[in-house]
């Protein structure tokens, strides 16, 4: 699908994947554009752009009635020079095991999977319970989407929460949405928490913060084996006063 809007000539948005269930739809999409018009309040820098986004949306009487969706705004800034790259890791993903895909069963249970990141909220997040961490993420786990300077797999993502936890000593997250269709669960959820600790490279702040995210998972096995996602790290850096809100820029 290609589309016009004044930050980006020809805008392009390709749908890589959808996860339905009832009346919401997930949708994986990727954007492709050329940032030739303002946009944040920045002016045309001329540069190429490739971001992710994931969104569910809910429909009634066959139309759109509410929508919920987060692209990697942070990435995008990267990219047009506005906020430094830090250095990727040179460890790069496998992709999924053949076995895995050769046995892939779109049958599994759907609730047995929305019950396991339920678990993942309450018991890891939640309560700090470390094991359960092993339990829901496989070995050969794939993270598509990694933080800044996180590895894609497995261990990246437990350093990545690690991080997050002791950053963020006081956080709670709430399930906001859960849906699934055959091997894949896509999740929407609020985390909220006090920043007293480095994050991201930012020191602590004691400021209370929101932030909120989009998953989507792949089961096999009955663990996690592959992950999209989509974090509003640019609200984030709002919020911590690390990057000015829109009504700010310029003053």
């Amino acid at each position: 699908m290609s589309v016009k809007c004044s930050a980006n000539h020809h805008l392009r948005a390709t749908v890589e994947d959808q996860v339905a269930e009832g009346d919401r739809v997930a949708h994986r999409v990727t954007l492709q554009g050329t940032h030739r018009g303002d946009l944040f309040g920045i002016p045309p820098t001329g540069k190429r752009m490739t971001i992710g986004g994931i969104s569910i949306s809910r429909f009634a009487g066959g139309k759109l009635v509410e929508h919920w969706g987060i692209n990697d705004d942070l990435s995008l800034l990267q990219q047009i020079g506005i906020i430094p790259a830090p250095a990727q890791p040179e460890r790069k993903p496998n992709g999924p095991p053949a076995i895995r895909e050769a046995i892939r069963d779109r049958s599994l249970s759907a609730e047995r999977n929305k019950a396991l990141i339920r678990r993942l909220i309450d018991a890891f997040w939640n309560e700090g319970q470390a094991a359960v961490f092993g339990e829901v993420f496989a070995p050969d786990y794939v993270d598509h989407n990694p933080a800044p300077g996180q590895t894609p797999d497995r261990e990246g993502f437990r350093q990545l929460a690690a991080a997050f936890r002791a950053a963020l000593p006081d956080m709670h997250s709430t399930v906001d949405d859960l849906m699934a269709e055959g091997d894949q669960v896509a999740w929407r959820y609020t985390l909220r928490a006090t920043h007293l600790g480095p994050l991201l490279g930012i020191p602590a702040t004691g400021k209370h913060v929101t932030l909120t995210g989009i998953s989507i998972d792949r089961f096999a096995g009955g663990q996690i084996v592959e992950r999209w996602s989509q974090l509003d790290t640019l609200g984030l850096m709002r919020q911590l006063g690390v990057i000015p809100t829109q009504g700010q820029r310029g003053e």
